[in-house]
């Protein structure tokens, strides 16, 4: 039998990537370290895109080079990819040089900000918050929905008639098994039993957000 591969999409985030790319293996996170030697947490970590947490960049980039050569894909990409998000990352939680300055200035005309002014400033930088929030929010709804499929992992075969489906799927998104509506609770966590049919069964799961963006997954099951 043969076995399906992922296909990654190009808006994908660099974790979702890296979190496809393990599932289209077949693995669970604990097998996947073993393979490339990557300690559990800093595997988390990455499919996670928690790069507070993360070692130095040489490190990461020692990571992505055995995900790609065990995966069959571009290291290059991979690189590419988590040096943009490694800086975007750096600039919204870090003070650059500019700002330490900005605000060295600021101190020293202290006296002469009157409450006008200084209302005037706050309420700028509170809009400007606001933007950001909501520029954020929509990023959140338009990028590509997200399946994580932890049973079954991978094709298999079974001599079990009952077969349970479980995993997580984007909490926003609605999501479908073989066509039908399968409920998800707050967190976006989901579980069915499928009654299979003697012999090969496909099973596709699809979820797709409120404005139309599908990700889906199949996996085949061979009931004896």
């Amino acid at each position: 039998m043969s076995f399906q591969a992922t296909t990654l999409k190009n808006d994908l985030t660099l974790a979702d990537k890296l979190k496809a790319l393990r599932q289209a293996r077949g693995l669970g996170v604990k097998e996947f370290s073993q393979e490339l030697k990557i300690h559990v947490s800093d595997l988390r970590n990455l499919e996670n895109g928690v790069y507070e947490k993360l070692p130095a960049a040489v490190y990461i980039k020692g990571f992505l080079k055995r995900y790609a050569r065990f995966c069959q894909v571009s290291s290059t990409e991979l690189y590419q990819q988590y040096d943009k998000e490694r800086f975007v990352f750096e600039k919204l939680n870090k003070k650059s040089p500019d700002i330490v300055r900005t605000m060295g200035v600021l101190r020293s005309v202290k006296p002469f900000l009157t409450p006008r002014i200084l209302i005037i400033i706050l309420g700028g930088v509170l809009l400007a918050g606001l933007f950001g929030y909501f520029g954020y929010q929509v990023n959140f709804l338009l990028k590509s929905p997200v399946i994580v499929l932890e049973s079954p992992s991978a094709d298999i075969i079974t001599w079990d008639k009952n077969l349970i489906i479980k995993g997580t799927a984007s909490a926003n998104g609605q999501l479908w098994l073989n066509n039908q509506p399968l409920k998800t609770d707050k967190d976006g966590h989901f579980e069915s039993v499928l009654s299979l049919s003697q012999g090969l069964n496909s099973i596709k799961l699809v979820v797709e957000n409120p404005f139309g963006k599908k990700t889906e997954m199949v996996r085949n099951i061979m009931f004896r």
